[in-house]
């Protein structure tokens, strides 16, 4: 049973990716890419997670980590760019 749930929730992820990518293509502003961006990056943490329960493994718990701290520094990165149009002080 808890493969059957991993293999719907892997396949309704998918396709939020993949709608998240059609935004994000489509996205007539900056905010809306990166909105989506974020999107993807949630859905990404979040299969890895489904996997990581699958399996029963703790190693892709870190990879968890460090894909959510980067999709956290990204967000920032990106809204202090579009605050300032100056990433680096």
């Amino acid at each position: 049973m808890l493969v059957l749930a991993v293999n719907v929730s892997l396949a309704l992820i998918g396709l939020s990716i993949a709608l998240a990518l059609v935004r994000f293509v489509r996205g007539p502003r900056a905010a809306d890419r990166m909105v989506s961006l974020g999107a993807i990056t949630v859905d990404v943490v979040v299969a890895i997670a489904l996997v990581a329960i699958s399996k029963g493994s703790t190693l892709l718990l870190d990879a968890v980590l460090v894909v959510t701290l980067l999709g956290f520094i990204g967000t920032v990165a990106f809204a202090k760019f579009l605050g300032e149009s100056d990433v680096i002080d």
